[in-house]
């Protein structure tokens, strides 16, 4: 192996990626407006980011809120739905800047997003720098889960909490209130919960697995139909 020519190889790769394919996608994102604002206020005073399959379980938690996109723009509210996923810039950032108090970010898992606009924020102006929430809360403590997928239930819990006072009427309460209990019955059922081996939905291999009679096992050892 000439390692000399790999790591000549491995530096100009790097390279390319950093200097030519990263603007390159960003210049894609803005031409195709991949990342932009879903929905709500002009000029947003409380705004929430989301990515991917968070985005849609977040909106999922808004309709079952009863925030609607009339609502938002009532309310001073802002959610941006962020698709491409590489490193941020400055040009990229202001649909949530201007008058901007607080930010929450809902992330699947690790925090990637998060710690990006963080970066971004610590050099604006003091009195523009607005409260990031995601992982952690303002006082540092964990907020939404860094290990788990976000549930619904959740994402409606720290929506209520991160929502000034004023914004929460009695409709949001009552949902909340509601799925705390589906929660804590789930909780409480979920040690009862069976599931008998079966075929996948739609498999082949509920019909084409046939077991001759007297037989009690059959398999070919690399196929998910192994089963006693």
């Amino acid at each position: 192996m000439n390692r000399v020519l790999l790591l000549g190889n491995r530096l100009e790769t790097e390279r390319l990626l950093r200097d030519i394919r990263m603007p390159a996608a960003l210049a894609y994102a803005k031409a195709n407006r991949l990342d932009h604002v879903a929905y709500g206020a002009q000029k947003p005073r409380i705004g929430m980011v989301a990515t991917g399959k968070a985005f849609r379980d977040l909106c999922q938690a808004l309709r079952l809120m009863g925030i609607t996109d009339r609502r938002a723009r009532r309310s001073g509210l802002r959610f941006i739905r962020w698709v491409c996923l590489i490193r941020w810039s400055l040009q990229r950032f202001p649909a949530l800047r201007a008058g901007v108090e607080k930010i929450l970010v809902v992330e699947h898992k690790r925090a990637f997003i998060e710690p990006q606009i963080k970066e971004i924020a610590y050099n604006w102006p003091s009195d523009q720098q607005p409260q990031i929430l995601g992982k952690k809360d303002a006082q540092g403590e964990p907020l939404l889960s860094d290990v788990l997928e976000l549930s619904i239930d959740e994402m409606i819990r720290v929506i209520m909490n991160f929502l000034p006072r004023e914004y929460i009427n009695d409709e949001m309460r009552s949902v909340a209130d509601s799925m705390m209990r589906q929660q804590m019955w789930a909780q409480g059922h979920g040690e009862l919960a069976a599931r008998s081996p079966f075929f996948c939905s739609g498999c082949p291999h509920n019909t084409s697995t046939v077991v001759p009679e007297g037989l009690l096992y059959a398999g070919d050892w690399l196929s998910c139909h192994d089963r006693d």
